[in-house]
């Protein structure tokens, strides 16, 4: 009986301490476009759908997008996608809220004029031309990545870097907190942050203002020319352990604390009663 009694409180700390590791923190998934699928050579898929379950696909906008091999299964070439908003802001824009993570890889390579950092183009999230515009997004710059987000004033992160000349994948992770700041990393390292904390909550000035991937959502001047895969939008802001887990499992999301909470029970459960 006590050997029963101790093997059961042991497992039990087990099972606990399990269940408040870090990295498994609920993280809020919004979306997850992870462009797998790609079974047809040269596809060119009209809807980008959102695995997360949470309804936003995405519809191409432009015509030149295809299927490519990506970092988790397949990606897509100059992807030119755009929710459909019917009228007022969508949900995605997070408008009020306190927080926000984007999360994309994209493949650069630094000797090839196709996927230079010439101009400003729009990878993902809420980007538009005009003042103000930004909610959250990600853009180019003349030598790197631009996380930007917009709250009481537009704030503007970069990560100036020179890709490797023969290719990769680069994972890029932006992230702002109410009252905390922003910051930018890229593969899995902090890039550049701004700690200020009179920042406020997260707005857009754009009736309409859609989400987008490969594309500014308010003009076609933008387009990326540049191959993306699993781009994720959360609600909240990631932690440090959580951004590492994201770049050192390509495809992966941030799992619900809740299914791995009763996972650990219902296995400790079942181990309990077949004690008896």
């Amino acid at each position: 009986m006590n050997k029963t009694i101790k093997t059961s409180t042991a497992l039990v700390a087990i099972a606990a301490a399990a269940l408040i590791t870090p990295q498994i923190a609920n993280a809020a998934l919004m979306a997850h476009w992870s462009m797998d699928g790609g079974t047809v050579p040269n596809a060119s898929p009209a809807t980008l759908s959102d695995v997360s379950g949470n309804g936003y696909d995405l519809n191409k906008v432009g015509s030149s997008t295809t299927y490519a091999t990506g970092v988790s299964g397949t990606g897509l070439q100059t992807p030119t996608y755009q929710e459909v908003v019917a009228s007022g802001n969508s949900a995605l824009a997070l408008e009020g809220g306190s927080a926000v993570t984007l999360s994309a890889w994209v493949w650069l390579k630094g000797d090839d004029s196709d996927n230079d950092f010439t101009g400003s183009q729009g990878i993902a999230g809420f980007s538009g031309t005009g003042s103000g515009s930004d909610s959250y997004a990600f853009t180019t710059t003349g030598n790197g990545m631009r996380w930007s987000y917009f709250a009481d004033n537009q704030r503007n992160l970069d990560a100036n870097f020179t890709p490797d000349a023969n290719g990769a994948w680069y994972h890029f992770v932006g992230v702002y907190e109410d009252g905390v700041g922003g910051a930018i990393y890229v593969n899995g390292v902090l890039a550049s942050s701004n700690t200020t904390t009179t920042d406020g909550k997260l707005s857009s000035t754009r009736t309409g203002l859609k989400f987008g991937i490969g594309t500014y959502t308010n003009s076609a001047s933008y387009t990326s020319k540049k191959l993306q895969d699993d781009v994720q939008v959360y609600d909240e802001a990631l932690t440090l352990p959580q951004i590492q887990s994201l770049y050192n499992n390509p495809g992966s999301v941030i799992p619900e604390p809740s299914t791995t909470a009763l996972l650990g029970l219902g296995g400790l459960a079942l181990i309990l009663r077949r004690r008896k």
